[in-house]
Parts: structure tokens; C-alpha cells; sequence
């Protein structure tokens, strides 16, 4: 069953930094290239519309690159790919080749026969076999513009023309018949499986050989379960084998569905034809144990042959283009939506330029210079005149590289080029080649822009990155998920991350990876001594922080140990902007008291100060006063706090602050853990610091500080890291002998070179303006559509996470039956998403008394991942909480089954009380 996706089946797991650029400098880059788009290098190009090796590989499929058995004969990644072809396909012998056009010259060298036809549903005339003698003639079933669409399967063979064909076969012979699934020289419109039996029926009568590309079989498929009633029940896995065991032969781009980026293969159920092949593939593409590919290609293929049948996969596949395709009709735009994308109508869009005045490139580059967008222009110049690809211009999707709020921005390029269309200058040409990537041209009116910028489209309103790599992600059932929530005590970090799917839970060490992160991976020293990527480590960290001394650690909780342990004393009072669950306990450990110094405002969910992240002045003269400053060693000065909200604190406040405990000998350290969200929000709220860098944000903000600990899982978009940073030379050497004790040498602080490099270029990545506005961003807008839905939440939204207010949600519940861990199991169940309970249950109980501190803030954590999820999941989760909000009034509380004496909210369980709430 095909169905429309509310989301991605998946979540990201490595990013690639898309190339940002303006009108003016698109004008440049055109010019340069003499409008053929075709020979764009790639960092200026934002939006690449080529689906051919440019899709994003699964986790499972990247590992392959590390799997590659390079033998030249009988490799085991030849085993695997052959055993997977067998499993998904169904045939019985491969021939691996370097893509699909080492495939069809193998065809044509086996098949071929002089003067001999090729029958296809293909308008585009074959050049490898009208290279080797051979004649291509069409035998689609024509259709005009107007008719064409995926419900009238127009890519189908023209039944009465393959009869005609093969009557008056008289001087010619026919060599085979190829089929291709949603070919792209005819705005890649499928075939009904129907029409494919009956074609390789006709073909078996007459002792014809068929041959299907099946480059894009599960889009194919999709369509014949989408509009051949009789198949609306099946799989695509199902109904990809039975449209292979149609035909004899089937050859692969492997580029396509299978999401390589090289390869391709040929397949038979012949075993004499699959002989001469592979006596001919040592000729022409290498040992037919690996044929022009590498192992690592063979692991890749293979394990995209297995992910391609994915119900799941191809349902946001099409998802996406019927979003983009829904997006331009409403606008107008003349178009046809197919298996790979949308096409946009030549004669109707520019119905100014006749065919002679290469409608095509004039209008991919005007597309480009509007939106930065490249579209397909390829083939032999004369052939594709003569197909119906020259109607029409291809905006390929890739599949799962980019998101909706990608395709908003194209869709917006093209409706706004579309709504100006008269205004789009003509080009003349300048040179003329056989390949269309030999075309050059120039203005008609050099005085005069190709396309005048009218206006530029939003601040690059989406994510400033494509997603190489993604991670499937759970989908249970309601019945399913409530046993493994009893099966956790109800608690949801005790919930197994095979059953989540979208995992809410924290920020912490779950952000997606760049590729540039990765490629330092790589290329780390490994060693427990001093090493390069350790002095890459420090020198960044002091170029960004300002700090004299740095240690790194293995994660926050090892630098506020460390900290807290070199600088506390018992009886001493450690004031903060409200409590961290482990950096509060670290101080208790160190015999210290944490004094909550936060504003009033803070406490308030319902206020909307700006900066209730700032410490009250007056609270920390009082503690002064109370206690003296000989007892204040440090003030603990969180960015964004946490438990506030991800609320972030103003630039005065910190001078402030700073020039306070200056007066006071007391020393300032940061927990800049959320540092460069902090910097954004001082960007967006304060005027005077508009046209200020986040780098420049950043540095201004640590100056007011003496030091700093990081949990650099957060903002500095690494899995594993921290660091604790500080000017104070007899600390820092306190702090180093701690770090040797504890976690590792001075040096790693117990961590891989690997992660070392990985932060490096993390801390860098995060200064980014595009991509901290695009993480913030994503949260205010999760934040907003909750408050535009009626939901209850920490106003106003916060840097890193949206706060459900569980007081106020479960309002009939009392505070000792923990609202706030009821609202996080019931939206698991729900609907699979995961959160964290940031109320009574965290804040813990008082050691005296023995009861619940019972804490101002009863709150659900929505925490978003940097780089990891889309606004397609933000909607899941707002309708996900907009039903539990819905049935409210029926949810039960909790009690304590098992309660640990230190961070009960880790490995606490619970069970549901058996009445209603209290209240």
C-alpha cells in the first residue's frame, strides 16, 4: 500500500555543507560558464535536481565503503552482491559492470545484430546501440502533454505497434525488446504491470528476448500499486520480483535505486546468454567477479538492492514528489509529475522562444540564477530533439538528500520564475556541439541580465545542509508500544532505541555529523600521547573560548567533576542560574550547596521575559552578604539554561555579572555547554549586536568569564567530548592532576584522536550563522505551532528544546504523582516519540526530610537533535501531543516501584496509579 508520509521514515545521520550563494555572484558564475548549467562545478550549486548517484545512502550501506574485499577474483563483496540479486530479483546470474552503460555495451555486443532493431518504450534514441549498427524505434504508446501522468501509465509499450513491428519484420530482426521502468526521455511516466505481461508474453511467442532497465523499478512499482487496482494489496518487494521474472535479461544504473554512487549490473535467467556475457565483460569492463567495480561498490549495490524494497522508503520517495508537484499546481505552473521528479513544460512556460531558441538552457540557467538550482540538460543534441525530453525540462529529486523545507525553496524559485516569465531575456548561441555539454551561448542583450533579481527569496530559509547518510528509523504499533513502556518501569530512558521513532529524548551526543567531521576522523593519529589532533584540540579552543589552559574530558559530567573538585571547599554555597541535575550533584559530591540565583521570571513558564536566563544581582548580594564571598568560590553561569527552558541570558547581564564577583574575588565560570545558541539569540534580540558575528558573539561572552566546562555534545556537534577550560594557572595544574587520576592522560582525557578531531572541526561548524539560525529556528517553530495548537509550554520558546508546562497539561494531577513523567511515557505511547521528564522527578527529593522538592517547573523536554530531524517531524510531534492534550483529563499518575537514592530520573520505575489524580 503506497501511501503520503506525514514525515520522513528516517532520521539524518551525516550532513554535507550545501554551497550558499547570492544573485549577483549566480550572474558571475553564469557568465563564466556561458550559460550551460551543465558545467557548474558542484560548491556553486545549492540545489543539485540530478538523481544519478547523488541520493543519500543508508548507515548500512556507508559502512560498505569500510567491507570492500579488493581481491581481483571470486571477492566476497561479489558473493554478497550476487546473493542479494537472488533474494530481491530473483535471478539466477549477475554480471556486475562500471554503470549502465557498461551494461548496455555488453548487451550490444552479445545481442546486437547488424542492421538489427531494437524495440523500446524509450523516445530517446540509444547511443551505444545505435553505435554499434543497431536501430532504436520507439514503440511507446504516444500521449500528449497534456495527458500525461503516472495513473495513464504512458511509459507502457504501444501493443499494436509491437505486433505491426514484428509482422513486417521482414529485411530487419529484431534483437530484443527494452523496457525501461519509468524511462526518463519520456518525463519518466511508469508501465502497468499488465501492459509489461503482455508485451514479454507477445515476446516469448515470437522468441524475442526482453530486456528491462530497471533503474527505477520501485518507483515503477509504486505507481502500478498506486493505480492497477488488482495490485493495491501487494509490496514493492513483491511485485519487484514479479516484474523481474517477466523478463529474460535486466540491466541497472546503480546510481538510482540502488543509491550508489558508481556501478551498475545486468542479470539473466538465460544461462547461455549470461555465459557470453561474462566471457565478454573481461573484455570490455573487467573479471566478472567484480566487472569495473570496486569491492566496496559490490557491498554498496548490494545492500541497496536489499534497502530499495522498502515500503517505507519509496512512500516518502513519493511523498516528496507529490508535495513539490502540489506546490507548483497550486501556483500554475506547467507540469508533469513523474517516478523521478517534476517536469516542467517548455512551450507553456516560455511560450516567448520557439524550439529553435534553446527554450532549455535559457531556462535552467535562469532557474539557477534564481535559486541556485541545476537541472538536467545531457543526451546528444540531434536525439534529443527528436524525444519528447525536449519538451520538457527535468527537476530531478534525489532521494532523501534534501527535505520539504528544500523543496519549498525550489518550488519558490520556479512559481517566482514562473509568475515573471516575460521578463526572461534570450540567449543566442555562441558555440554548438554534438553533446549538449559542448553548448555555449551569450546574451542577446548584453545590457541586460538573463533574469533581473526582482527580489531575493527568504534568508536562506532552510537547512544549510543536504543529508548524505540516513538511519532508519522505528515505526510500531499503539499495542506494541505500551508493552515496552511497562516493560521500562514507564520511565523513557529505560526504552530501547529499536522502538522509538522520533527520539526527543536529548540533544546530547545525537547530533548528525558533518562529512568534513568524519574525513578528520579518518585521518586522526591515534595514540594516549601528545598528538597533532590533541593541539588542534586546544589551539581551536582557545581561538573560539579565549581561555589560557585547556583539558579535555570525556564529556561534561568529567569537566564539572573536575571542576567542582578543584575549586569547592565544604560548607561552600556554589550560586547558579538554576540547578543541572549532574552539575548540582558534582558540587554536593565536593561538599558544596547550590543556591539558585536565577531570575523570578524563570519559574514563570508563562512569561515572556527575553532573558530568563539572567542571574538577579540581588540574590547574589544577599548570598554575599549571608554567607561572605570566602565562601563563593565561583558562580556557576549557564548559557541557554536547561532546565529553564533553553532560556538564554543578555550580554549586560553577563558584564554584570562579571563585574560583581569581580569586586567580589569571586571567579565567573561558564557552562557554555549551549554557548552558541546563546550567541544567536543575543544576534536576533539585541540591535546593538545585529551586525556582530556568533564568533564575535561568542568571544565577547566567554571575556566576562574566568573559565568554562562544556559538554561539547551539545553545541559543538560531536558524540563524545568535553572539555573544562580556565585563565588560572594553579587550577588548571589541580585540574590536570585530577584528569590523569580519573579519566585518562592530559592529552586525550581518556578519549580516540578521532573524537579530539571531530570536536575540532565541530566548534567550528557550530559558529556558522546558517546553520545555528536554522538549529534555533527549528525550535521556535516546534515551539510556536505547539502554542498555535492550544499546548501548554515554557514561553518563550527556548534555544534547544520546547518545555511542555505538565502542571498546567495534567493540571488534575498532583505533583507527587509526576505529571510531568506520566506526559513523557504518554506521548511515547502515543506515538512513538521520546522525551524526558524535567520536574519533580529529576529535581529529586530533600536528603532531610525525605520528600519531594516538589520544584516550581513541572516540565516535558522536547529535545531537538542538531541537524537530525525535519519540520515534517516537528508536525508529528505537534499532532502526537495535540491528541494526548486532547484525552488529558483520562491519563492516571505514577508512583515509585523502584527509586534510586542519586538521579532517580535515569533508572527510576514506575507503575500507574490505580485511581484518578489527587487533585
Amino acid at each position: 500500500m503506497i501511501q503520503i508520509l506525514p514525515a520522513e521514515p528516517h532520521k539524518t545521520k551525516i550532513v554535507q555543507k550545501l554551497p550558499l550563494t547570492t544573485y549577483h555572484q549566480r550572474l558571475k558564475y553564469l557568465d563564466s560558464i556561458q550559460f550551460n548549467t551543465f558545467n557548474l562545478n558542484s560548491d556553486r550549486v545549492t540545489f543539485d535536481l540530478t538523481s544519478n548517484c547523488t541520493s543519500a545512502m543508508s548507515q548500512e550501506q556507508l559502512s560498505s565503503i569500510f567491507l570492500g574485499d579488493e581481491a581481483y577474483a571470486g571477492s566476497r563483496n561479489f558473493i554478497h552482491l550476487e546473493s542479494a540479486m537472488r533474494r530481491v530479483l530473483g535471478h539466477t546470474q549477475i554480471i556486475p559492470t562500471h554503470n549502465l552503460l557498461g551494461a548496455k555495451k555488453l548487451i550490444a555486443k552479445v545481442l546486437g545484430k547488424k542492421n538489427g532493431t531494437v524495440l523500446t518504450n524509450s523516445t530517446l534514441i540509444d547511443t551505444i546501440f545505435q553505435d554499434n549498427g543497431m536501430d532504436c524505434v520507439n514503440i511507446k504508446i504516444p500521449t500528449p502533454l497534456s495527458e500525461v501522468t503516472p495513473s495513464n501509465f504512458s511509459g507502457s509499450i504501444d501493443i499494436k505497434k509491437l505486433k505491426k513491428e514484428i509482422i513486417n519484420d521482414m529485411t530487419k530482426s529484431i534483437a530484443f525488446i527494452l523496457i525501461e521502468t519509468c524511462p526518463a526521455s519520456s518525463h519518466s511516466q511508469p508501465f502497468s504491470l499488465k501492459n509489461l505481461k503482455e508485451t514479454c508474453s507477445i515476446a516469448r511467442k515470437h522468441k524475442i528476448i526482453t530486456i528491462l532497465d530497471i533503474s527505477f523499478i520501485v518507483e515503477n512499482a509504486a505507481f502500478i500499486i498506486q493505480f492497477e487496482p488488482s495490485h493495491r494489496k501487494k509490496s514493492i518487494a513483491e511485485l519487484v520480483r514479479e516484474m523481474v521474472n517477466e523478463v529474460d535479461i535486466t540491466v541497472m544504473n546503480a546510481g538510482e535505486d540502488c543509491r550508489s554512487n558508481a556501478g551498475g549490473f545486468i542479470t539473466s535467467r538465460l544461462e547461455d546468454i549470461a555465459d557470453e556475457l561474462k566471457n565478454q565483460v573481461v573484455v570490455y569492463e573487467g573479471l566478472h567477479t567484480y566487472g569495473g567495480m570496486t569491492g566496496r561498490t559490490m557491498e554498496i549495490v548490494a545492500k541497496g538492492l536489499e534497502d530499495m524494497v522498502s515500503d517505507r522508503s519509496i512512500c516518502w520517495r513519493i511523498t516528496q514528489i507529490e508535495y513539490l508537484f502540489g506546490k507548483l499546481r497550486e501556483n500554475r505552473v506547467p507540469c508533469i509529475k513523474g517516478g523521478n521528479g517534476i517536469f516542467l513544460i517548455l512551450s507553456d512556460f516560455l511560450p516567448q522562444l520557439g524550439h529553435t531558441e534553446f527554450p532549455l538552457f535559457v531556462l535552467s540557467s535562469a532557474l539557477y540564477l534564481t535559486g541556485a538550482v541545476r537541472t538536467v540538460v545531457d543526451d546528444m543534441y540531434e536525439y534529443l530533439l527528436n524525444s519528447e525530453k525536449s519538451k520538457t525540462l527535468g527537476c530531478e529529486i534525489p532521494r532523501d538528500s534534501f527535505t520539504n523545507q528544500h523543496l519549498d525553496h525550489i518550488a519558490n524559485a520556479i512559481i517566482k520564475l514562473y509568475e515573471n516569465r516575460r521578463s526572461i531575456q534570450t540567449l543566442q548561441l555562441h558555440a554548438k556541439g554534438k553533446w549538449t555539454d559542448e553548448f555555449t551561448f551569450e546574451l542577446k542583450d548584453k545590457n541586460m541580465p538573463l533574469f533581473p533579481i526582482i527580489n531575493e527569496l527568504d534568508e536562506h530559509n532552510y537547512e544549510p545542509w543536504k543529508i548524505t547518510t540516513i538511519e532508519h528509523i522505528g515505526f510500531t504499533e499503539r499495542e506494541y508500544r505500551q508493552k515496552a513502556a511497562e516493560e521500562a518501569g514507564y520511565n523513557t530512558f529505560l526504552l530501547k532505541s529499536e522502538v522509538i521513532g522520533i527520539d526527543a529524548l536529548t540533544d546530547s551526543g545525537t547530533s548528525a555529523m558533518s562529512f568534513e567531521q568524519w574525513s578528520l576522523m579518518l585521518k586522526a593519529h591515534e595514540t594516549t600521547y601528545s598528538s597533532k589532533d590533541y593541539e588542534e584540540f586546544v589551539e581551536t579552543v582557545k581561538e573560539i573560548f579565549g581561555y589560557k589552559f585547556v583539558i579535555p574530558t570525556h564529556q561534561g559530567r568529567a569537566a564539572e567533576y573536575i571542576c567542582s573538585q578543584s575549586l569547592i571547599k565544604d560548607a561552600d554555597r556554589i550560586p547558579g542560574n538554576m540547578y543541572f541535575t549532574t552539575t548540582k550533584l558534582h558540587q554536593e559530591l565536593a561538599g558544596g550547596q547550590f543556591i539558585d540565583v536565577i531570575v523570578d521570571e524563570a519559574h514563570d513558564p508563562e512569561s515572556s521575559f527575553e532573558w530568563k536566563g539572567n542571574v538577579d544581582l540581588n540574590k547574589m548580594e544577599d548570598l554575599v552578604k549571608k554567607v561572605g564571598a570566602h565562601h563563593v568560590p565561583y558562580i556557576s553561569f549557564e548559557t541557554c539554561v536547561n532546565m529553564a527552558g533553553g532560556q538564554p541570558a543578555s550580554m549586560d547581564n553577563m558584564r554584570q555579572v562579571h563585574d560583581f564577583c569581580k569586586r567580589h574575588t569571586i571567579l565567573v565560570l561558564f557552562d557554555a555547554t549551549r554557548c552558541a545558541e546563546n550567541a544567536y539569540f543575543i544576534k536576533k534580540k539585541d540591535p546593538r549586536y545585529k551586525n556582530k558575528t556568533i564568533k564575535e558573539i561568542l568571544k565577547q561572552m566567554m571575556s566576562y568569564g574566568d573559565g568554562c566546562t562544556v559538554s561539547s555534545k551539545k553545541d559543538c556537534l560531536v558524540n563524545m567530548c568535553g572539555f573544562f577550560a580556565i585563565n588560572d594557572l594553579r587550577i588548571f595544574n589541580k585540574a590536570q592532576d585530577l584528569l590523569r587520576i580519573y579519566e585518562g592522560s592530559r592529552t586525550t582525557g581518556g578519549l580516540s584522536c578521532q573524537d579530539l578531531s571531530a570536536h575540532t572541526q565541530g566548534a567550528k561548524e557550530m559558529l556558522d550563522y546558517h546553520y545555528i539560525r536554522s538549529r534555533v529556528e527549528q525550535t521556535q517553530y516546534l515551539g510556536n505551532r505547539l502554542i498555535e495548537e492550544g499546548i501548554p509550554i515554557v514561553r518563550p520558546p527556548g534555544g534547544h528544546a520546547v518545555f511542555l508546562n505538565a502542571r498546567m497539561f495534567l493540571d488534575h494531577l498532583d505533583q507527587d504523582e509526576y505529571p510531568a513523567q506520566v506526559l513523557a511515557i504518554e506521548t511515547f505511547i502515543e506515538a512513538g516519540i521520546r522525551t524526558m521528564e524535567r520536574g519533580n522527578v529529576s529535581k529529586g527529593r530533600n536528603p532531610i526530610t525525605g520528600k519531594n522538592y516538589r520544584p516550581a517547573l513541572e516540565l516535558v523536554r522536547i529535545t531537538l537533535p542538531r541537524r537530525v530531524y525535519t519540520n515534517s517531524h516537528m508536525e508529528v510531534i505537534v499532532q502526537a501531543v495535540k491528541k494526548v492534550y486532547q484525552r488529558r483529563q483520562s491519563i492516571k499518575g505514577l508512583k515509585f516501584v523502584y527509586e534510586p537514592e542519586e538521579l532517580r530520573f535515569f533508572q527510576g520505575r514506575f507503575e500507574y496509579l490505580k485511581r484518578g489524580g489527587a487533585k
